[in-house]
Parts: structure tokens; sequence; C-alpha cells
């Protein structure tokens, strides 16, 4: 969706926030978003 790797999502989790790039948090927020506005979508109505 917003090209993050394994690898991206790895490093965030095994570093502090401060030494991530915010390039790649940026991308996975957006990629989380996504997701959730999906999911969202897919919800069936009550």
């Amino acid at each position: 969706m917003a090209d993050v790797e394994e690898q991206d999502i790895d490093r965030l989790l095994a570093n502090p926030p401060e030494k991530v790039e915010i390039e790649v948090k940026y991308k996975i927020a957006v990629t989380v978003m996504e997701l959730r506005f999906w999911l969202k979508d897919c919800e069936l109505p009550i």
C-alpha cells in the first residue's frame, strides 16, 4: 500500500522512535490508516 517493508516495521519495533527515520514512520502510519479505512468500508451494516 505505502511501500512499507518488513524490515521497516522490525526497525520501528526494535528501536526507540527517535532512532527511526521520519519517512519510515510516515509510511507505516499511512499504511495503517489505509488499512483502517479499508476495514471500515468492509464492515457489514448493522
